[in-house]
């Protein structure tokens, strides 16, 4: 129920991710590089921080092979701070992007690793089951990027 209700949420807002990119567009907003996507994700206000986090998935997943070597080190660093948004959706989409660039965000790891134990320690102090919505993309992200397993509790 959690995993189809998510789904569906993150559905809504890649299809509304083009909107806002247009939007942006026409607010002389360069939305052209993973910088640009995360300081407007850091300046906006919800829901357009979900939105644009959630476009610039879309933006990462789309870009070919030389596009993805002109990444620099500063993106990759965008992308591990957003691991620490307040919002669980920004941070997903963060986790997914950095899984999306492979090795790319291979120095991103120790962000991720950092973000898996805050996550977990959240879930134990609350009691809660591990979710898709907590540690898990974070898991598929260390895998993407490095190869190793993802745990079987996901």
């Amino acid at each position: 129920m959690v995993k189809t209700s998510l789904v569906a949420g993150i559905s809504a807002l890649l299809s509304i991710s083009a909107c806002v990119a247009s939007q942006a567009e026409q607010k002389g907003v360069d939305l052209k590089s993973i910088h640009s996507f995360a300081s407007q994700i850091r300046e906006a206000q919800e829901p357009a921080r979900s939105q644009i986090a959630a476009a610039m998935a879309k933006y990462v997943s789309a870009m070919n092979a030389d596009a993805r070597q002109t990444i620099r080190a500063s993106d990759i660093d965008d992308l591990a701070n957003l691991l620490t948004d307040k919002s669980p959706t920004v941070q997903y989409f963060a986790a997914d992007t950095l899984g999306e660039l492979g090795p790319f965000a291979k120095a991103a790891v120790p962000a991720i690793r950092a973000a898996i134990l805050r996550i977990e320690a959240e879930e134990r102090a609350a009691l809660l089951k591990p979710s898709l919505t907590g540690a898990a993309p974070l898991y598929e992200a260390i895998h993407k990027i490095t190869g190793e397993p993802v745990p079987d509790k996901f």
